[in-house]
C-alpha cells in the first residue's frame, strides 16, 4: 500500500508543483505481465515518434472491438505502460487489464502522447485523435472493427478519453498527424476520475486551490496560463463538459468520492450534462481517493468497466 500511495498520489501531487521548465519525459519502463503483441509508431512530430502498444486476442474469427487506453499523470508524466516504473496501482496494471480484455475478445491499445514538457494544448488531443485515425486506417491489418472503438483513461488520460468521446467532427481539434480521411470518433468512453471542466477545477477541491489554481499547476502547464487568467474560449475548448451533445458517445464514469487530486464534483457535473443531453451514462461512486486508493479491489473497478463495454459492443 505504501508504494501505491507514493506512486498514485504523492508523485502526482509533487509533480504538480514542478515548474514547466523542469518537466521531462518519463523514461519508458519495461512492461510486465501480458506483453504487447506489437509496438508501432502511429505518428511522428519532428524527431519524436509517438508509439502505441497493441495487445491482440490469441484467436479472433472476426474483427474485434477496440479499447484504446490513454495514461494519466497530470499530462506531465507517465507512458503507455504506466506511471513511474509501471508499478501496480489499486486497479492493477495496464498489461493486467490488457490480459482481461484480450481474453474477452477485445484488442487493447495503449498510447503515448506528447506531455506538457514537450508541447502545450492542443497537442495532446491532436495526438490521441491521430492514434484513433491510425487504428481505423489499419483496421484490416490488425483485425479491428472500426465501428466499435472505446477510449479508456485515468485522471489526465480520462480527460483526453472524454475529449475523444465528445468532440467527434470538431475539425479544430483534429491536428494534422496523418490519416485525415479517417474518423477520430469513439463509440464508448471509460472515464476514471477525469477532469471535465477546466473553469471549475477548484470547485469542491479538497486541496483548497493547492493544485489547480497555481501558476505551476498541471492545468497551467497544459494550457499555458493560470486557470483564472485563461481565456474562456480556451477553457471551454479543453473541457469535455463544454462539448457534450446528443452525439456524444456513451460513458461510464468511475470516481472515488474522497479524491483529493481531481475533485469528485468534476464527475457529478459531467454526469448531469450527459443525462441532460440524453447520452447513456453510468456513474460508479466509490469510497476511495485518487487512483481508487482505499478499500477498493481491482475487481470492483474493472468488472463494471468490462460489463459496460460488453453492453455497448456485444449485446
Amino acid at each position: 500500500m505504501v508504494r501505491r500511495v507514493l506512486v498514485g498520489v504523492v508523485v502526482a501531487t509533487a509533480l504538480a508543483a514542478i515548474p514547466l521548465s523542469t518537466a521531462t519525459v518519463t523514461s519508458e519502463p519495461t512492461a510486465f505481465g501480458n506483453r504487447p503483441t506489437e509496438t508501432v509508431t502511429y505518428a511522428k512530430v519532428g524527431d519524436r515518434e509517438l508509439k502505441m502498444d497493441i495487445y491482440r486476442p490469441a484467436k479472433a474469427d472476426k474483427p474485434t472491438p477496440v479499447v484504446m487506453h490513454i495514461h494519466g499523470g497530470a499530462w506531465k508524466f507517465g507512458t503507455r505502460r504506466g506511471y513511474v516504473g509501471g508499478a501496480p496501482l489499486n486497479w492493477g496494471t495496464i498489461p493486467g487489464v490488457a490480459e482481461d480484455l484480450t481474453q474477452r475478445g477485445y484488442t487493447m491499445v495503449s498510447v503515448d502522447y506528447r506531455l506538457t514538457g514537450e508541447a502545450k494544448w492542443p497537442a495532446q488531443i491532436h495526438d490521441v485523435k491521430a492514434a484513433t485515425r491510425f487504428l481505423r486506417a489499419n483496421a484490416k491489418k490488425y483485425n479491428l472493427d472500426p465501428t466499435r472503438f472505446a477510449a479508456w483513461g485515468e485522471s489526465a488520460g480520462a480527460h483526453l478519453s472524454a475529449m475523444l468521446g465528445t468532440t467527434a467532427g470538431v475539425k479544430s481539434l483534429e491536428g494534422d498527424l496523418g490519416n485525415a480521411g479517417e474518423s477520430s470518433a469513439v463509440q464508448a468512453v471509460v472515464d476514471w476520475f477525469g477532469p471535465t471542466d477546466m473553469a471549475s477545477m477548484d470547485d469542491g477541491s479538497k486541496n483548497n486551490k493547492l493544485m489547480h489554481g497555481q501558476a505551476n499547476s498541471p492545468e497551467a502547464a497544459l494550457l499555458g496560463c493560470k486557470l483564472d487568467d485563461c481565456d474562456k474560449k480556451l477553457l471551454d475548448e479543453a473541457s469535455p463538459l463544454s462539448h457534450v451533445s446528443g452525439k456524444t458517445a456513451p460513458f461510464i464514469i468511475q470516481h472515488g468520492k474522497n479524491d483529493h487530486v481531481v475533485p469528485f464534483q468534476q464527475s457529478i457535473v459531467m454526469e448531469a450534462a450527459l443525462k441532460k443531453a440524453g447520452v447513456p451514462v453510468e456513474f460508479q461512486q466509490l469510497n476511495s481517493d485518487h487512483e481508487f486508493l482505499g478499500p477498493v479491489t481491482p475487481g470492483q473497478v474493472r468488472n463494471p468497466m468490462y460489463a459496460f463495454l460488453d453492453k455497448q459492443f456485444k449485446n
